[in-house]
């Protein structure tokens, strides 16, 4: 078993949000894809030239081809940057994630591409659209801290699910070697007098005993108790995305037939 110790656990920690958000960012790049070529497809389009499904099948390979290559060179240099496990399956795992969720901002951004017009209609979408989804997805509000009310967005954030499978990819099969006590409660109830219990001041010494001596032994109970993410589920994590990405993909050739017809 591979040991971990606290500032690369930090790092890699850290890596899933670093990794996911320019995935993010490159819906933009797609969204202005049918508002700028919109006059020219509906002109060949009007002249029988080609069927739009074979159109929109086209500018979704291309682009997902595209935002492929592009992965491959913005993650590499992240993951041995920050230091990840150096394993040819971790590796494959780390960028295909990354490419998978650049799929859905390709599918995403034409959705959002067909139902505005310009730069500025596109920004006053997605902001509202992607902001929420990141920040409910667990990792910058931990899922404890979501108000009940917000829980869903939890659910649906693809980013939630593409960032646990990097997180279960980075911490399973490890062990962490600053890990000292394991029988943390049962020494706190030791320390503690046992003539003060519900009192304020013994709530706070039992609290700082916990925080300096409870730890997680491998990365499985830190992925199930820390960040609420079952390693177990990893093949569930991958069907969701690969399920957004073709109801978003379907979704946008309808909503691009839409603007065809209405022009046509």
């Amino acid at each position: 078993r591979e040991g971990l110790n606290l500032p690369s656990l930090a790092r890699a920690c850290a890596q899933p949000l670093l990794a996911v958000c320019p995935r993010a960012f490159r819906i933009m790049a797609t969204a202005l894809e049918l508002p700028r070529t919109r006059s020219i497809l509906i002109r060949e389009y009007r002249n029988g030239w080609y069927a739009l499904p074979a159109h929109q099948l086209a500018i979704l390979l291309t682009l997902c081809s595209l935002m492929t290559i592009n992965t491959l060179g913005l993650s590499l240099p992240i993951y041995f940057l920050v230091g990840l496990r150096l394993a040819f399956l971790p590796i494959v795992v780390f960028v295909g994630t990354l490419a998978l969720l650049s799929w859905i901002g390709v599918a995403f951004g034409l959705c959002i591409g067909a139902i505005v017009n310009d730069l500025k209609q596109a920004q006053s979408v997605i902001a509202p659209t992607l902001v929420p989804l990141l920040l409910f997805s667990g990792y910058l509000i931990p899922y404890a801290q979501i108000p009940v009310y917000f829980q869903w967005l939890y659910y649906v954030s693809f980013f939630q699910y593409a960032m646990a499978i990097l997180e279960v990819n980075e911490f399973v099969g490890r062990s962490f070697d600053s890990c000292v006590s394991h029988d943390a409660i049962e020494r706190l109830m030791e320390q503690l007098p046992a003539t003060c219990y519900s009192a304020i001041p013994c709530i706070v010494e039992g609290a700082a005993i916990l925080s300096k001596d409870t730890c997680f032994k491998n990365g499985e109970d830190l992925l199930r108790h820390k960040l609420n993410i079952d390693p177990d589920k990893i093949g569930r994590d991958y069907a969701i995305l690969g399920a957004t990405f073709v109801v978003f993909a379907v979704a946008s050739y309808y909503l691009t037939r839409r603007v065809i017809r209405f022009h046509y």
